[in-house]
């Protein structure tokens, strides 16, 4: 007779959602081992009712041996761990470059021109906004800058 019995897949009680988050892409890591979590950011601002999730700020060994940090956002799961969610990420990037040249398009209605204002790349500031920065997302504030009845009737909109 054996002296342990197998209980299956169920979570861990004693990992908190940030470890199980980050175990979930760790191995994708040069060195996976390096990995600790620097803070739990939280909703980042951006709430949404369809997605139960948070963003997590972590630090790992790049290919060059440095620390680098990130951030990544992990969905809660139905079994109560959490994991990365790459399509969520992809999504906060599209709007907040959605958001970014909104504000550009408002700023050249106003009058602005490209050298009035550090517009840069979009893309590029939408990504280093969403993974590498810590502060809030504005990519819920794009939908509707103007109201729709001022829309063409002052130069913000």
């Amino acid at each position: 007779m054996s002296a342990f019995a197998v209980t299956g897949c169920a979570p861990d009680p004693k990992k908190s959602l940030e470890t199980t988050c980050m175990d979930s892409f760790k191995l994708s890591l040069k060195d996976p081992d390096s990995i600790h979590m620097v803070a739990n950011l939280g909703d980042r601002g951006v709430t949404d009712d369809k997605v139960n999730g948070f963003w997590l700020r972590y630090k790992a060994k790049n290919s060059y041996g440095a620390f680098d940090s990130k951030n990544v956002y992990c969905i809660i799961k139905s079994d109560g761990t959490a994991a990365q969610d790459d399509a969520y990420e992809n999504l906060a990037v599209i709007k907040e470059e959605n958001s970014l040249l909104s504000a550009q398009i408002r700023g050249m209605r106003a009058g602005k021109t490209r050298g009035d204002t550090n517009w840069g790349n979009t893309e590029t500031l939408a990504k280093h906004t969403v993974f590498d920065s810590v502060d809030k997302l504005q990519i819920m504030n794009f939908y509707e800058p103007c109201p729709l009845e001022k829309k063409g009737l002052s130069p913000e909109c």
